[in-house]
């Protein structure tokens, strides 16, 4: 045979091998690992030594379609407390200790339940965290929480395992393809307050969706009685949702923004107000993003600072209507 000719089927296998492979593999922008079904709740009690206990059970349908990796709740605290003596975890499975760089949490004591997390400790950035995973329609209970602190409203986050392994077609612009973030749960929960900060439970509002990333007084131009999480579910056939939403005194209400944009007449921003706007929900997956820029930086204007772009409060709400069959 040709030597010509051998190359040439031989280059068609190949691509021809490739155009199967690439057809076989999943579309890396499709990818839904949605835990927003999740339902997060505590019970929380005063035990024999007079220190609070609070129990987290962690409710994960099988409306959900990823599997939670992990629970973490915000325990920062620069507030000092007496010296007090609490029930560490030493020495039992799963527990990693304390990594908190500076300190400044509430003294809190980070337990689980045999089976209900593989890890769990304080974290650097004084957060309690659980590391499970916990596939759709499992339920778990037995994360716990030790502390003298009264309990005071704190910010959650709920986090999907999302990995991508050989089977996943990437497009050119990976900035398509969702990640952990798309999929995060953030809301407000009663666990061990700060003193003096965090609000007692029943008068919270929520500040939105960025966790731990925009600087606090930023996060809170927005803020929101309801929901009191970023992602969630609703019934099926339900064809709106309330939003109660705090604007702050440092508002520059004229560069407020809302998205999808047809949106935007149902508010009325106005700084050091607040309004409850009836959302109609006209998809499966609805998506509202709102922002806005502040008056003031550090006692400044706004307007001709260099950074002023980014001193900007972005929150985003997803909101999922259930199937039919899934009621």
């Amino acid at each position: 045979m040709n030597i010509r000719i051998m190359i040439n089927i031989f280059i068609f296998y190949i691509m021809a091998q490739s155009h199967l492979y690439a057809n076989e593999l999943k579309d890396a922008t499709l990818r839904d690992e949605d835990i927003s079904a999740t339902e997060l709740s505590v019970e929380y009690f005063t035990r024999p030594d007079g220190l609070y206990e609070y129990v987290y059970t962690i409710n994960h349908p099988v409306e959900n379609k990823g599997e939670i990796d992990r629970l973490m709740i915000d325990l920062a605290c620069d507030v000092n407390f007496d010296p007090i003596v609490i029930p560490l975890a030493e020495g039992k499975p799963g527990y990693e200790g304390v990594f908190s760089k500076d300190k400044l949490y509430t003294p809190t004591a980070i337990h689980a339940d045999y089976g209900s997390a593989a890890i769990y400790a304080i974290s650097k950035s004084n957060t309690a965290l659980w590391g499970t995973r916990m596939p759709p329609a499992e339920n778990s209970t037995g994360f716990r929480l030790i502390s003298p602190a009264q309990p005071g409203m704190r910010r959650y986050e709920l986090s999907p395992d999302v990995d991508y392994d050989e089977s996943w077609d990437f497009p050119e612009d990976e900035s398509l393809v969702p990640d952990t973030v798309d999929f995060t749960i953030t809301g407000m929960i009663e666990a061990p307050g700060c003193p003096g900060v965090t609000e007692p439970p029943g008068t919270s509002v929520y500040p939105g969706s960025t966790f731990q990333v925009e600087p606090e007084n930023i996060n809170k131009l927005l803020q929101y009685r309801l929901p009191q999480k970023d992602r969630f579910h609703v019934a099926a056939g339900t064809k709106e949702t309330t939003l109660h939403i705090f604007y702050s005194e440092d508002i520059d209400a004229k560069t407020f923004k809302v998205e999808p944009a047809w949106m935007k007449r149902f508010f009325n921003p106005a700084a050091g107000t607040d309004e409850k706007i009836i959302i109609p929900l006209k998809k499966a997956r609805n998506k509202i993003k709102l922002s806005v820029h502040t008056t003031k930086i550090k006692g400044t204007t706004r307007r001709g600072s260099d950074e002023h772009h980014s001193y900007k409060d972005t929150d985003v709400f997803e909101i999922r209507v259930d199937e039919k069959n899934n009621k």
